[in-house]
């Protein structure tokens, strides 16, 4: 009789100073072949000072008020195979992708064209959408490539999820293409589809077009044990 190998626990627990390194290189293997991220990134895409770039996002992250860092770690090696990064409001610690409108802020080599039609206009949308109501914003779920489809993102949403509800806010982010499904099943809803062809923004280095749509997720309480929505939104 043969038996399947049992397959490897995670967990997840907040993000420490210790950690820094672990997860700059985690999110550096996540990015490494994403066209957008290559776009975004610009000359510093895969390099050295990227990676260090991503260290300091990630410090400057664990020291803002407001923002939580939550890694997924294989119990048996204590690996970092995934991250959540998440903020009350708009609170910009500086995280990869986050920047302001005139360049300053920006790590080495960003195409700052690129990320300010992507990223500001986006932070407008998403601000606009809450009514000047507080609200969480999901910055980024990572899981390292060779850990993905195990459902490690799904335990970081819930993760997510049961501080929007305990704290009763609206939430908000910016997803890509592949992370829709799993935004929409937490119940985020498709406020703007933003659309880029990446070859403008490259001189025509990258070609091809990507989806960056802006989500919603309304307040909600419990009524009896059942969600309910507090909030529309037209």
């Amino acid at each position: 009789m043969t038996t399947k190998p049992t397959p490897p626990a995670y967990s997840l627990r907040r993000s420490t100073s210790a950690d820094i390194a672990a997860i700059a290189q985690l999110l550096q293997a996540v990015y490494e072949t994403d066209a957008w991220t290559a776009v975004a990134s610009g000359a510093g895409h895969n390099t050295a000072e990227q990676l260090a770039s991503l260290a300091g996002s990630v410090e400057r992250d664990l020291g803002a008020k407001g923002k939580r860092v939550v890694q997924c770690v294989e119990e048996g090696t204590g690996e970092v195979v995934g991250v959540g990064i998440w903020g009350e409001g708009n609170v910009d610690a500086g995280h990869e992708g986050e920047g302001e409108e005139d360049g300053a802020g920006w790590p080495p080599g960003t195409n700052i064209a690129f990320c300010t039609d992507a990223y500001v206009v986006a932070d407008a949308i998403m601000e606009e959408a809450c009514r000047g109501q507080p609200f969480l914003k999901l910055w980024e779920i990572a899981i390292h490539p060779r850990y993905q489809n195990q459902g490690l993102g799904t335990s970081l949403m819930k993760e997510f999820i049961g501080e929007v509800e305990e704290k009763k806010v609206q939430a908000v982010l910016g997803a890509s293409k592949e992370g829709l499904g799993l935004y929409e099943k937490f119940g985020f809803e498709r406020i703007r589809e933003m659309e880029f062809d990446l070859e403008k923004y490259t001189g025509g280095e990258v070609k091809g077009t990507e989806k960056h749509v802006v989500m919603w997720r309304p307040r909600t309480t419990t009524s009896e044990g059942c969600a309910v929505q507090v909030e529309g939104h037209s």
